[in-house]
């Protein structure tokens, strides 16, 4: 049973969902880690808010545009879903920062000043 996703509260943004998905657990133990399991179930990992803290001391130091990104910088749970499995059908260390820049200019552009935005799309 899924229940739909709903608006998350602030800080984090109208681009996060909350998502409370119910299913059997114990098919990670059993299941996740035997390559030739003879009854897969669906099962998920729970669904869970990132947030990024920063100590006093870095926010002292690292001046208003890298706070502005920090504070900015937000992706949907399907978002990283999606990288997560191109990233592990592609066995992909560092590529997968780069590819989720080439798909997902609509996301990232908004986290940066235009100038940056022009800089990162040049050195892809």
């Amino acid at each position: 049973m899924t229940v739909p996703d709903v608006p998350s509260p602030e800080p984090y943004g109208d681009s996060s969902t909350l998502a409370l998905v119910i299913c059997d657990h114990s098919g990670r133990k059993r299941c996740n880690t035997v390559a030739d399991c003879p009854d897969p179930k669906p099962n998920a990992w729970p669904v869970d808010h990132v947030v990024t803290l920063v100590v006093k001391s870095f926010s002292e130091k690292a001046g208003p545009d890298v706070l502005k990104y920090l504070k900015n910088r937000s992706r949907s749970n399907d978002t990283v879903k999606k990288l997560m499995a191109w990233m592990t059908d592609n066995q992909a260390g560092e590529d997968g920062a780069k590819h989720f820049l080439k798909e997902n200019k609509d996301i990232w552009t908004k986290w940066v000043s235009p100038e940056a935005a022009k800089k990162i799309e040049a050195s892809l």
